[in-house]
């Protein structure tokens, strides 16, 4: 390609500049062995500029790495992909952010030429941001109203236990209840006596009611009493009462512009309000618009014969010819107009003859033979020149209609319609004259671009748009929108096409239209005037994108979401039944024949089918696929937990190494199957599924992405159920202990009366003195156990030494001297969450080593084995023993004091004895210090 693009000028250089996606030209750099290292800008549109921030004046002719530094850098490498286009031919199309730019663009390049390539892109930015944060409801698409689906979803959306949708008639204002929606246990009671359904039933609204529902979207009623015979039957509402516990009533008023549509009535349950109101109203005025827009299109198909005749005749003059016996035309009449157009007067035209005078000779042999088929009653629509006086030529477009007799058996007159198209010719010209390039430019983009003669009338058009119409781009010239679309669809074109032509300005809108399969497709229309030498508009350029599918992904972007934040807040006995309704939800929205969740057991060796839904038609396998060992499906385990996605277009062309699957899955007619991990953090609890049965389906990378947010959900719903469950397992785990340490507890002081209320004293004030210290939850669980079991060990004691009166001997002592070991053993068999045994073994221990049993010193002793030895110390001193009284609490600390400062090191924690002591003088330990004769402890 040796010139620009842009050098070759014309009406396709002008569609390129008003077309609204940016458009680039490139020449590829190669180094020394032939591979891409940069590229050149040639050429730019207005759109590029806008898009990118980038002049054309600025660009053209740099190099792109130093237009925009980092270029070739990151995960994505431009400057690799665009030079594998230009030199290998391949087309590519994806969706990339541009981090020097900032911004996310839809990108289709392609090479025209070896070196060099094209670039066609959109801005998907703020696209991009909205499918991120959007929790708008879901908009209404063209078709079937389906009432069910409505107020489905309003219940859910309001979080109602019942919900009635009533539609009232704009002519003679009577409700009709369209649709019902109930949960489970009502839906059954109101599914087994048809009586108490009110679908299908039909009344004068209640005036009091419809006053209060006037003044506002929502109006709340107490209970169902107040709307008994009003909105609701009253035995529907007898029968509500007698099944379910039901809360306050909400109405939901359907409006558009100031009308009543109609409106819902949602029975809440006891103590819950409305839920997402502002999401309820929303969806209400969705309601309505798209209850409005069906209205609106009936009212247009009643039109349509008027319609179409008025728009067939609108036209720069006409006229009728009469029709004589003998097969003659006589002018019988020509509008005022004839001689602006055509430059002669209307009565010098008597006859047809006359006419054809004035036409170009070549063109008289044509015209005469489409009046033989509108005398044979066939409708004409024909193309011919005339020349004007002056001796130019103008080209005209003439449609004309036989009127016939039924009493002549002929046609006896003839309308006609004619429409100046000379600038449309001349304009075509010019399009036949632009360049080839350009010409593969337009026709390699996935926009539609077509331009308009005058309102409704095709000139040429690209093959984009020729795909979407089905016809070959050169057979639609001369043709209108109402040969393409149904008379609604063309309507609605015409008053677009009617306003650019008369304000001149270019105009941006969204519109569905079928497509030639009559799939409804929304376009994202963009359409701009093309101006004459004296400022009239003579023709119409339109370029449209195809924003169905992104609008869809949007869509379901927007359930997804309101998935996740439903999943957030669903209690443990409702989440299986809410995963059910979302997998059908789901599964309906992205069009699937089977939805299923797999579960994995706590081990990963066995997983389970939980959840399954299947379409209409598909068979269930949800009892077949139970307690199925992992690694049945080995290659799709594999991919999983490697965080992967698994996309299977064809079942039948699964790579040999996932043979295993391919079985399973053809034994099930699976066609194609869309799988996605399900996971919490780094932690595989499953996957969820999507089999297409009755066709085969590819999946998109994106589709994928939006599944797994949803996958990802249901993840943290599942994990926060099993952390519910193992949080109550450890509740009673804890209660048990708790018990066993109260047991162990009282069976020593039934054995040593003088260590009766010693051991809780000990625990109390021990308790006390960890919270003073700010120790952490679990240590002083484990305080509280050991101390509650610190003299676990004398019931290994006998009866005579512990009920002594007197003074102990020295072998007698060493027998009490040996109850820590004995408790360790007694308690070591016991599986308490913290070192309770080792805790209650170190109990007399002292930190500079004169404690028992073990001698042990300093850091070898436990903080916790600390604490109780001073305060085990401090509840002996101040409790009664037979040999001598309770010693005060100044007397107690005193006695501390003395110990704590014998020989070279402490015997007692520093810290704890503070603590104490704090306690002491804050007056905390009056009803835990107890002096009550018969009590002591060691």
């Amino acid at each position: 390609m040796d010139e620009s693009v842009a050098e070759q000028g014309g009406f396709l250089r002008e569609a390129i500049e008003q077309a609204p996606m940016g458009y680039a030209y490139h020449e590829v750099i190669l180094d020394d062995y032939g591979n891409p290292i940069d590229y050149v800008f040639l050429d730019v549109n207005s759109s590029f500029e806008e898009m990118t921030g980038l002049t054309g004046e600025r660009i053209i002719g740099e190099r792109a790495t130093e237009v925009l530094p980092g270029l070739e850098s990151g995960e994505f490498n431009w400057v690799q992909e665009y030079g594998e286009v230009a030199l290998t031919g391949k087309g590519k199309e994806f969706q990339q952010y541009s981090k020097p730019l900032d911004r996310w663009y839809n990108v289709k390049a392609y090479s025209p030429q070896k070196k060099y390539f094209v670039t066609y892109f959109t801005d998907i930015t703020e696209e991009m941001k909205v499918a991120r944060s959007s929790q708008e409801l879901l908009q209404g698409t063209p078709g079937e109203i389906n009432h069910n689906r409505i107020v489905q979803r309003v219940r859910s959306i309001a979080g109602g236990v019942f919900a009635s949708f009533d539609v009232r008639d704009s002519k003679t204002g009577k409700i009709t209840t369209v649709a019902t929606s109930a949960a489970d246990e009502l839906s059954q009671v109101l599914g087994s006596a048809e009586d108490l359904s009110p679908v299908g039933r039909t009344w004068d609204p209640d005036s009091d009611c419809e006053e209060r529902i006037s003044a506002a979207t929502i109006s709340v009623f107490n209970g169902l009493d107040e709307l008994a015979g009003r909105t609701l039957p009253a035995k529907l509402c007898e029968a509500m009462k007698e099944c379910i516990e039901a809360g306050n009533t909400a109405v939901i008023k359907v409006a558009r512009e100031g009308e009543m549509i109609g409106r819902f009535t949602v029975v809440m349950p006891p103590g819950v309000s409305l839920e997402n109101r502002g999401l309820v109203k929303v969806y209400s005025q969705q309601v309505a618009s798209f209850l409005a827009r069906v209205r609106a299109e009936r009212e247009l198909r009643e039109q349509e014969k008027h319609h179409r005749i008025i728009s067939d005749l609108s036209s720069d003059y006409f006229y009728s010819l009469e029709v004589l016996p003998s097969g003659k035309l006589n002018v019988d009449w020509i509008s005022g107009s004839f001689e602006r157009v055509t430059s002669y007067p209307p009565e010098e035209i008597r006859n047809f003859d006359q006419w054809l005078t004035h036409f170009h000779s070549d063109d008289v042999p044509m015209t005469e033979g489409e009046l033989a088929r509108l005398m044979n009653n066939n409708p004409v629509k024909t193309k011919y020149r005339i020349i004007t006086k002056a001796g130019g030529v103008r080209w005209f477009r003439d449609r004309l209609r036989p009127e016939w007799s039924e009493r002549e058996e002929r046609v006896v007159r003839v309308y006609g319609a004619v429409r100046d198209i000379t600038e449309r010719v001349e304009a075509e010209k010019e399009i036949q004259e632009l360049s080839e390039q350009q010409r593969i430019c337009l026709d390699n983009i996935d926009v539609q671009i077509w331009y308009l003669t005058d309102e409704e009338t095709y000139g040429k058009i690209n093959e984009a748009h020729a795909n979407f119409l089905g016809v070959d781009k050169d057979e639609a010239e001369g043709k209108t929108v109402f040969d393409m679309f149904d008379a609604e669809e063309a309507r609605s074109c015409i008053e677009g096409n009617k306003k650019v032509f008369r304000d001149k300005e270019k105009l941006t809108r969204e519109v569905w239209l079928e497509n030639a399969d009559g799939v409804p497709r929304l376009l994202a229309l963009s359409q701009a005037p093309k101006l004459d030498e004296n400022g009239g508009v003579s023709s119409l350029i339109s370029a449209a994108r195809d924003i169905t599918e992104f609008r869809r992904k949007k869509n379901l972007r927007k359930l997804i979401n309101i998935f996740s934040n439903e999943l957030i807040g669903v209690k443990e006995d409702k989440l299986d039944l809410t995963i059910d309704g979302m997998l059908e939800e789901v599964g309906e929205f992205v069009d699937a024949d089977r939805v299923y969740l797999f579960q994995f057991s706590d081990d990963g060796e066995t997983m389970d089918n939980t959840h399954e839904w299947c379409n209409e038609g598909i068979e269930p396998e949800k009892e077949n696929l139970q307690n199925l060992p992992s690694d049945i499906f080995p290659w799709w385990i594999e991919k999983l937990r490697d965080h992967e996605n698994i996309l299977i277009p064809l079942v039948s062309e699964l790579p040999p190494r996932a043979e295993e699957e391919k079985k399973i899955l053809e034994s099930q007619g699976i066609q194609s199957v869309l799988v996605v991990p399900v996971y919490k953090g780094n932690r595989l609890l499953g996957f969820v599924g999507f089999d297409q049965v009755k066709k085969q389906r590819d999946w998109s990378h994106e589709l994928a992405s939006l599944l797994r947010i949803f996958a990802t959900a249901i993840g943290n719903a599942l994990a926060r159920k099993r952390e519910e469950k193992l949080e109550s397992n450890i509740q009673q785990l804890e209660d048990t202990i708790a018990g066993i340490t109260q047991a162990l507890s009282a069976t020593v002081e039934l054995r040593d009366s003088y260590t009766a209320g010693h051991q809780r004293n000990v625990a109390d004030i021990s308790l006390a003195i960890a919270d003073k210290l700010g120790t952490s939850a679990d240590m002083k669980r484990d305080i509280k156990t050991a101390a509650m079991l610190h003299d676990i060990g004398k019931i290994s004691t006998p009866p005579a030494i512990l009920n002594e009166t007197g003074e102990l001997g020295e072998n007698e002592f060493e027998i009490i001297r040996r109850h820590p070991k004995d408790g360790y053993e007694i308690l070591s068999d016991i599986n308490f969450p913290g070192p309770v045994p080792e805790i209650v073994y170190q109990h007399h221990e002292r930190l500079d080593g004169s404690g028992y049993p073990r001698g042990l010193e300093g850091d070898d002793i436990l903080k916790e084995a600390r604490a109780i030895a001073v305060v085990d110390a401090f509840e002996a001193m101040t409790s009664h023993r037979p040999y001598r009284p309770a010693l005060s609490v100044e007397e107690a600390i005193e006695e501390l004091d003395k110990e704590q400062n014998k020989g070279p090191g402490v015997k007692y924690d520093p810290e704890v004895l503070a603590a104490l002591k704090e306690l002491i003088a804050e007056e905390k330990l009056t009803e835990k210090v107890e002096v009550n004769e018969g009590q002591s402890g060691s």
